[in-house]
């Protein structure tokens, strides 16, 4: 079997890092919002079939149409049909962040309006999520989330009491203060590029040919994947685990993530970060969040955001509807998504320049 070439490949490298931090006092609501939910809820539309990336495929192969996938801008127009017309005439300050890879992706379905978004071989039935949710009484809480079959249709139990309103489930960077193992995180990753540095689509082969063996590598992981994906999660971690260290596999260390962390007094942590998943973990913890989850990668990563002064209600309906402005993300960021998640703010965001500050040596100390 051939294993991993020793021969370096050169190439100019960004890296990124930015962090928005929320107090509970500033958000006014969040919500998931997603244009092609009802489309998606057709179990006859062969768009449930998400993005494939096992079975041998010489690249993933994506079965949901652009169409499902608008500008940002989209998603605030259907967050202000929502709402009701006095609400819907008032200035906002609006934040954006991608959940890309729900629903397109295996083990991140959604649960919205009372139903359970995701794809036709989705394992709900026998697979614990680790979710953002969003609670009936309007309080965000990131916990452990079970769909089950009860009276003819699914419903949502987390740990939380309180009846569940939305859900995004993501990998869990963070949960309740410790960082998982790779091995777990790599059980719950579809996409194991985000876990392994693999090279293994056919483009990709071609421009860096010594890496050819990453091919065969990512179609034995997903053969593993797929095989134990009705199993308990340390099964399917541990035969994943054996096969990575077999070949010798690096982890993925340059890969632009976004998460989300909540500290314990409800503030929201948004990183967008070049690093691994264990990376993000570990500055969530750093910046005082006891859980997090994975939401985005790669050119999904990106946040949109509306100050008071850009968001004219009334434009959304027009033929020039006010464009956000785009932050964190990287240099091939695409403006379209399935999925996102809004953030109505009570006022905007400051950066740092404009932020108080202590006076003399303790501001260099903060800093």
């Amino acid at each position: 079997m051939q294993n991993q070439s020793t021969k370096p490949y050169r190439r100019a490298v960004a890296r990124y890092k930015t962090v928005i931090d929320i107090p509970e006092a500033c958000l006014r609501t969040a919500r998931c919002i997603m244009p092609s939910v009802e489309a998606l809820m057709d179990l006859t539309n062969p768009a449930r079939a998400g993005f494939v990336r096992h079975g041998g495929v010489n690249k993933a192969i994506s079965h949901v149409p652009a169409s499902y996938k608008p500008a940002y801008h989209v998603h605030a127009q259907r967050y202000l049909e929502s709402l009701s017309p006095p609400d819907r005439d008032a200035r906002r300050t609006v934040l954006m962040l991608g959940s890309r890879n729900s629903f397109q992706n295996l083990l991140l379905p959604l649960w919205m309006h009372g139903n359970l978004i995701h794809r036709s071989d989705e394992p709900w039935r026998t697979t614990i999520y680790t979710a953002l949710c969003g609670l009936a009484s309007g309080k965000l809480v990131i916990q452990k989330l079970r769909f089950q079959e009860s009276n003819g249709s699914i419903v949502a139990n987390g740990e939380s009491s309180e009846s569940v309103e939305w859900a995004v489930t993501g990998q869990p960077v963070l949960f309740h203060g410790d960082t998982p193992p790779i091995s777990l995180l790599a059980a719950m990753t579809y996409d194991l590029r985000h876990i392994y540095h693999l090279l293994w689509e056919s483009w990709q082969t071609e421009m860096f040919p010594e890496f050819r063996w990453h091919k065969d590598a990512h179609d034995e992981l997903m053969q593993s994947f797929m095989k134990n994906l009705d199993k308990d999660v340390k099964t399917r971690a541990s035969a994943l685990n054996e096969i990575a260290a077999r070949r010798a596999l690096q982890l993925e260390q340059g890969y632009l993530h976004s998460s989300l962390g909540l500290r314990r007094d409800g503030a929201i942590v948004s990183l967008m970060m070049t690093g691994s998943l264990d990376d993000h973990g570990r500055v969530h913890q750093e910046l005082g969040a006891e859980s997090a989850v994975l939401l985005d990668n790669g050119g999904s990563v990106s946040a949109a955001y509306w100050s008071a002064k850009n968001w004219d209600p009334q434009a959304f309906e027009g033929l020039n509807p006010p464009q956000p402005v785009f932050f964190g993300g990287g240099s091939y960021f695409r403006n379209a998504a399935l999925t996102a998640l809004l953030f109505d703010l009570n006022e905007d965001i400051l950066e740092e320049p404009f932020c108080s500050r202590p006076f003399g040596d303790e501001a260099w100390a903060e800093w």
